[in-house]
C-alpha cells in the first residue's frame, strides 16, 4: 500500500543516515554493505509489490471506465429512409434545423438510396454527416420514382436533381425506355438520376 511504502522510504532514509555514522567512525566497510543490500532488497521488494498493486488498480479502473463510457454512448440505429425526427435528433451534432433539413430534402428526392446523399442536404457540414453514418443501418433504396414517361412538367421539375432545361430535354426525347436512352439524354448524371427513373410507359 502506499501507507507501507512511505513508512519503507522513512525507515531506509533513517537507517542511511546510520550507515554514514558507521562509515565516520570506520566501521568495516564489508559490514556497510551488507547492511546497505538488504535495506535495497526490501525497499526493491515492497517497490515493487506497490508498482505491482497500482498497475492493477490502474487496470481495473480503466477497464470500468470503458465500460462505462460504451454504456452511455450506446448507439441506436436507423434506417435513413424512415428516420423520424426524433431518431435524428438523438444524434449527436444534429439539432431541429438540421433534422428537418434531412427529412424535407428526403421526400423531395423520393428517398436516399446511398448515404453520400447526406451531404446534398443545405449547409450540413461533413462532421455532422459522418455522426449521422455511424447510426445508419439496412438497405437504402427510393420509395418514391419518377414517371419519366407519363409526369408532367410540373412534378418533374420538384425533383432536386432536375432544372428546368433538363426537363424540357426529358420531353423532347420521350418515350425514354431504358438506361442507355437515359445517357444519351445525361451523359455526365444519368447514374445519379437512374435510381429515381421508372421507365413505364
Amino acid at each position: 500500500s502506499q501507507q507501507k511504502f512511505d513508512s519503507l522510504q522513512t525507515s531506509f532514509l533513517r537507517r542511511e543516515d546510520s550507515i554514514l555514522k558507521l562509515k565516520r567512525q570506520g566501521q568495516k566497510y564489508k559490514k556497510w554493505v551488507n547492511y546497505n543490500s538488504g535495506i535495497e532488497d526490501e525497499s526493491n521488494r515492497v517497490l515493487n509489490e506497490y508498482q505491482s498493486q497500482t498497475n492493477e488498480n490502474n487496470d481495473q479502473y480503466r477497464t470500468q471506465s470503458f465500460e462505462k463510457s460504451f454504456s452511455r454512448k450506446e448507439i441506436s440505429k436507423f434506417n435513413l429512409n424512415s428516420a423520424t425526427l426524433e431518431d435524428l435528433l438523438g444524434v449527436n451534432g444534429i439539432g431541429q434545423v438540421f433534422a428537418e433539413r434531412i427529412t424535407k430534402y428526403r421526400e423531395s428526392l423520393g428517398g436516399f438510396h446511398d448515404q453520400n446523399q447526406l451531404m446534398e442536404v443545405y449547409k450540413i457540414d461533413s462532421t455532422a454527416v459522418r455522426q449521422v453514418w455511424k447510426h445508419l443501418e439496412g438497405d437504402m433504396k427510393p420509395y418514391k420514382k419518377l414517371k419519366i414517361n407519363k409526369d408532367d412538367f410540373k412534378i418533374l421539375l420538384q425533383h432536386p436533381y432536375l432544372e428546368y432545361e433538363d426537363v424540357k430535354l426529358i420531353f423532347k426525347n420521350r418515350p425514354i425506355g431504358s438506361l442507355e436512352a437515359l445517357k444519351r439524354i445525361f451523359p455526365k448524371r444519368y447514374l445519379k438520376l437512374e435510381p429515381y427513373i421508372d421507365y413505364q410507359l
